[in-house]
């Protein structure tokens, strides 16, 4: 995203939880306190967003496998955690 971004492309906003963040979900049950302000505030200014699966190399020069694990789309403030949950 941000190759295509520095090369002017139009790209959707978007926010990315680290694998940090999970493994702190995974290890104490808990997603992490700034983890849900800035998911909370994201999804406030965007009102719906998609909630996505994703691995580091997913896309290579060959193949994409963007999202084929797990895609919640119109997720909202109501269902952010479950969607989250689901995917981790």
């Amino acid at each position: 995203l941000q190759k295509l971004m520095g090369w002017g492309a139009p790209v959707s906003s978007f926010l990315i939880v680290t694998t940090k963040s999970y493994e702190i979900y995974k290890n104490s049950g808990k997603i992490p306190h700034e983890v849900k302000e800035a998911i909370e505030k994201f999804i406030d200014e965007h009102k719906t967003v998609a909630i996505r699966s994703s691995m580091r190399g997913e896309d290579s020069l060959d193949a994409s496998f963007a999202g084929i694990f797990e895609t919640h789309l119109n997720v909202t403030r109501g269902n952010w955690i479950e969607a989250l949950k689901r995917i981790y």
